[in-house]
């Protein structure tokens, strides 16, 4: 069905000549990326709005899908395995999240690993084939975003009148975390689902 939706959306910028017809393939492959991603987070923010979370789950989001850019990880096999698994996925780890001791040492320590699983692993990818240039440069953005990250949960240690930042440091702890945990399988072992 999405893929479907994609080739109809990609059809009528053909036809409009938005877009040229060597184009087409890669054109209705990223507009059902995108309408995948969208999906999921759509789904995500649904239901943390549904159990009062919202906040959290933006934390959450930002900081999970600004490292999952570069450090890459796991793939579903069709867009909508991609959407069921990642929802679910994505929906656990905020569960998961919710339970963790709401302690300042929480966050920090996900972050922690999250940093130096990131230094040690990534990035990691399964289905494409990147220059070595191309790999070096996701290795030290995804080093920098996880520093910069890391830098903003401790930070925010130190802002003792704000009465969410642990909330926030959990969450985006969690983030990092679950991003790395969608990497390591990859690099591991080639999972295809």
């Amino acid at each position: 069905m999405i893929n479907t939706f994609s080739a109809w959306i990609a059809g009528k910028l053909l036809k409009n000549n938005a877009i040229s017809a060597d184009d087409l393939e890669v054109q209705i492959y990223g507009i059902t990326a995108i309408i995948c991603t969208a999906l999921n987070y759509l789904i995500l923010l649904a239901l943390a709005i549904f159990f009062h979370r919202f906040v959290e789950a933006i934390i959450f989001l930002i900081f999970y899908m600004s490292l999952r850019n570069f450090i890459g990880g796991w793939h579903a096999s069709s867009p909508l395995k991609c959407t069921v698994i990642g929802t679910i996925l994505l929906f656990t780890y905020m569960l998961i999240a919710e339970f963790l001791p709401a302690k300042i040492l929480t966050g920090l320590l996900l972050g922690g690993v999250a940093l130096i699983l990131i230094f040690m692993y990534a990035p990691s990818y399964m289905d494409k084939d990147y220059t070595p240039e191309e790999i070096a440069s996701f290795k030290h953005k995804s080093r920098i975003i996880a520093l910069i990250m890391l830098l903003i949960i401790v930070t925010s240690s130190f802002l003792t009148f704000w009465e969410y930042r642990i909330t926030f440091q959990v969450y985006a702890g969690m983030g990092m975390f679950s991003a790395v945990l969608t990497m390591l399988p990859v690099r591991f072992k080639n999972l295809k689902c």
